[in-house]
């Protein structure tokens, strides 16, 4: 993230504006989702540094919460290995209102494929 998100509102999308490596444009860097090009096992991360206080992120496939990021205090980093099936979404929510992550690349997201997979994913069906 290059400049800093302020003024979250609850369950909005973390959007992650500098993608330094976006192979295939799974990313989109205006909404802040990864759509899954293919089915395959994925690896993402996050990292969040709030200015100071305490708030939450959740790790989301489509719907569905698949992990939690407390931040109590300043930083804070989670990662995920999930199944996806093709067109799965992948986002990062701030989960608490009105709340800030600094950018200056403090904050980032990525993610990458493992493995492709014939089993489909299971999550949100």
């Amino acid at each position: 993230m290059s400049s800093r998100s302020e003024h979250l509102g609850e369950n909005q999308d973390i959007v992650f504006d500098h993608a330094v490596t976006n192979v295939g444009n799974a990313y989109n860097r205006h909404h802040g989702t990864f759509v899954a090009p293919t089915r395959g096992v994925y690896f993402f991360s996050v990292s969040l540094w709030n200015p100071g206080n305490m708030t939450w992120g959740h790790f989301m496939v489509n719907n569905d919460i698949i992990a939690k990021l407390g931040i109590w205090g300043y930083q804070a980093s989670q990662f995920i290995i999930v199944t996806l099936n093709q067109g799965d979404s992948v986002s990062v929510q701030n989960t608490a209102l009105d709340k800030s992550f600094f950018g200056d690349y403090y904050s980032t997201f990525g993610g990458f494929l493992l493995y492709e997979s014939e089993t489909p994913a299971l999550i949100g069906k």
